[in-house]
């Protein structure tokens, strides 16, 4: 694992532990030091943000960072990542 991985993790973690408020305000700073040569683990990273701007009620901003997951992974090949961001989208059309 790569310092930028590594730094996304408690994110995640924070995330699926209900705490999206703290989670929102470390993974982007990992996120913008990770290799963008990387766009699927970026897209990942992105979708994981997103995820925390919805359970945190920030649903524009949530909309926003998918919109950001799409553009940057519009050539990137990743049955994980699709589902991963429908998984997403439907957490805020749910809210």
């Amino acid at each position: 694992m790569s310092r930028e991985e590594i730094d996304v993790m408690p994110d995640r973690c924070l995330i699926e532990l209900g705490d999206p408020v703290t989670a929102a305000a470390l993974p982007t700073a990992a996120i913008d030091r990770h290799d963008h040569a990387h766009a699927r683990e970026v897209a990942l990273y992105r979708t994981w943000l997103a995820e925390s701007y919805v359970r945190d009620g920030e649903l524009e901003a949530a909309r926003v960072a998918l919109a950001e997951v799409r553009a940057g992974s519009f050539d990137v090949n990743s049955t994980g990542l699709e589902r991963r961001m429908g998984e997403v989208e439907l957490l805020a059309q749910g809210r």
